[in-house]
């Protein structure tokens, strides 16, 4: 069979391999989120027989205690830019240095490889097309708002149009078409293929549904190219069917399967190396999805430069790892000037859904370039936030060890908490899984050793009255000058003032507040995620 055939059916194996792995990996990462949604809420709700916690000895009030102090802050219209949106930006900026050393070599190589006159321009302008996979990571990684987004895609967009203009007055309304064509053989198809395991939902397991699905399919596909003639892998394959004593299609069907399970395996077995480098530290969340995004798009140009010779197609797998030395280097010297880290404890009303899904977007961006959050798992961000090694656990049946099950085991849990950030500078996010009949301890434990709290109050009212607790547990054990309270329109603010008023009134002995003169709590007013939103509760939290 000619080299370029061998080529063709190769590249055309892969290429298949990779679609039905991406249109597979959708709906299933729906339906394994939805069940470990399910299994997380049973056990929510599920009694461990736990000790509960102990209450805090009350101290009732005498007529020296001051007044709580009830004080709104709002959204301010100009604010100092807080040092987490620095830390963010510098992300952005490795990661942009990054994608220019990625793009700019993979210009070069298609234009060798096409026999083309190398000249600056024809460079950058296929760089820019080349460029779009990093403008879709850094829509991900650094923009907090949809403000941000659209100011980030524009600018690409308006970039693009000038280079096509200077294009077609040097060298002709004939670029327009070539240039176009070009942005749209190289990023149209691994956008559409990537799109569906990058929304927020599934973003977080949709490259680890995608990797095990790539190799299982790069089995059956490797089966049918194999047996496509008559050499020793279709004799093999007979004798196979022959033996079994089954019918030519469901033989075909069996055989499919038997590599589609065996190269699976090996699928498998990638993950569970990449849940024990992930809790390593090798790497971080959004470094897998990023680099699932390039590493997508890498295999796209190696399979239109494929056509020109596997020495250029392989040229772009080394371009990638030239792309990831650069992001390595970049954060390792970010990290040096990294300041110390500040521990974050999220409190909310479980009732959010969306509406906390889309704050913690935003703000979980920022905080994490300053310090880790930890909180309680919660139906309302229990599929958002799931981490690699939590969603390995769970497809390894053992999600319920998860779970904090007494003191003890919450206190082993708390000692494996690591203090410093991944290597891309983000630190972590902490999520505790509790039964009914453990959180009240966890939330104690967690709010004695946060340097910050933030209770997302929002909808809290009389008929949703359900933080109570954690409002007179805060009061008890929190430093008020360390903790804020978020509302919105949606919050009761007379019935939350009367509850804060009511349990300071039975504010414990033991409590950090009681000997303050002036005692304060801090109510945060915003209606929006914006960036001014964001950074004006930063300075707040971080003061």
């Amino acid at each position: 069979m000619p080299v370029e055939s061998d080529i063709s059916i190769i590249s055309g194996a892969v290429l298949a391999a990779i679609l039905l792995a991406l249109v597979f990996t959708g709906p299933i990462a729906r339906f394994l989120l939805w069940q470990y949604k399910q299994e997380s809420l049973a056990g929510m709700y599920a009694s461990a027989n736990a000790n509960k916690a102990v209450p805090s000895p009350k101290a009732k009030q005498t007529p020296q205690t001051p007044l709580l102090d009830i004080q709104t802050s709002v959204v301010p219209k100009k604010a100092q830019t807080h040092y987490a949106e620095r830390e963010l930006h510098a992300i952005g900026v490795v990661y942009t240095i990054a994608g220019l050393v990625y793009t700019v070599l993979m210009a070069l190589i298609f234009t060798i490889s096409s026999d083309s006159t190398l000249n600056t321009l024809r460079v950058v302008s296929l760089a820019i097309s080349l460029f779009w996979p990093a403008i879709v990571c850094l829509l991900m990684v650094i923009a907090v708002s949809q403000r941000q987004q659209l100011l980030l895609l524009g600018s690409y967009l308006v970039t693009f149009a000038i280079f096509l203009t200077a294009m077609v007055l040097l060298a002709g309304a004939e670029t327009l078409k070539n240039q176009t064509g070009f942005w749209a053989i190289i990023n149209t198809l691994p956008t559409i293929l990537i799109a569906p395991y990058l929304r927020r939902r599934i973003r977080a397991v949709g490259p680890l549904i995608a990797i095990i699905l790539f190799f299982a399919f790069s089995g059956a596909a490797g089966i049918i190219v194999l047996t496509a003639d008559y050499d020793p892998a279709t004799m093999v394959a007979l004798i196979l069917i022959n033996t079994l004593g089954l019918g030519l299609i469901p033989g075909i069907v069996v055989v499919i399967f038997v590599g589609f399970a065996s190269i699976g395996v090996l699928g498998w077995l990638c993950l569970l190396w990449l849940g024990k480098r992930y809790q390593q530290r090798k790497f971080s969340d959004h470094i897998l999805i990023t680099d699932s995004i390039w590493f997508t798009f890498t295999i796209s140009h190696a399979l239109v430069l494929s056509h020109q010779s596997l020495w250029w197609a392989s040229a772009c797998f080394v371009i990638f790892m030239i792309y990831k030395l650069t992001t390595y280097i970049g954060f390792s010297l970010l990290n040096r000037t990294r300041k110390q880290r500040k521990q974050l404890l999220l409190l909310r009303v479980f009732s959010l859904g969306k509406r906390s899904e889309d704050f913690f977007q935003g703000f979980s961006k920022w905080w994490r370039t300053i310090g880790d959050i930890t909180m309680i798992s919660g139906p309302d961000l229990a599929t958002s936030i799931v981490e690699p090694d939590e969603f390995l656990q769970f497809l390894n049946g053992h999600h319920t060890r998860q779970f904090v099950k007494n003191s003890t085991d919450l206190e082993s849990k708390l000692a494996t908490i690591e203090l410093t950030p991944d290597y891309d500078g983000r630190f972590r996010i902490h999520e505790f899984f509790c039964h009914d009949d453990t959180w009240r301890l966890t939330m104690q434990a967690l709010t004695k050793q946060s340097d910050a709290i933030l209770m997302d109050l929002r909808s809290f009212s009389a008929q949703n009255s359900g933080c109570e607790y954690e409002i007179e547990q805060l009061l008890d054990i929190a430093d008020l000058n360390a903790t804020v309270f978020l509302v919105d329109h949606t919050t009761d603010i007379s019935f939350l003032e009367t509850t804060l008023q009511k349990y300071w009134q039975q504010i414990a002995v033991s409590s950090p507040n009681i000997s303050k003169t002036k005692p304060v709590a801090t109510l945060f007013f915003a209606d929006k995620a914006t960036r001014h939103t964001i950074n004006a509760l930063h300075n707040l939290l971080a003061a």
